[in-house]
């Protein structure tokens, strides 16, 4: 359990300058292992969610940073979206496309896919 509290309080730091897409320079950022990305991904959703207060930084150029965070938000708006009215509801549907379009913008301005959908 210690290093489960030990990895929560560490400081995520999501860092795309100089991506250039290649499955080696996403190793050099986030690490090996193909869940570390979306580990730290779960981890600023989990903050924005309230749920800990682990200190998150992001770099990269503004493009990149702005359609992180056009993704992230479109992400967290889906879960609340299908959290009051579920999984089957039109609204649900539409914020799920808009977590797409989002993803595929991110895709574009980093070469790294949104490891959510």
């Amino acid at each position: 359990m210690e290093d489960l509290i030990d990895s929560e309080a560490t400081d995520v730091v999501i860092d795309f300058t100089g991506l250039d897409g290649s499955e080696e320079k996403l190793q050099e950022l986030f690490g090996p292992g193909p869940y570390t990305m979306g580990d730290s991904i779960k981890t600023v959703l989990r903050r924005m969610f309230g749920m800990n207060s682990v200190p998150v930084t992001v770099r990269g150029s503004e493009s990149q940073v702005g359609a992180f965070a056009n993704a992230l938000g479109a992400e967290k708006r889906y879960i609340e979206t299908a959290r009051s009215l579920g999984l089957t509801n039109p609204r649900t549907s539409m914020s799920r496309a808009q977590v797409q379009s989002a993803a595929k913008e991110f895709k574009r301005k980093t070469g790294i896919d949104w490891p959510f959908n």
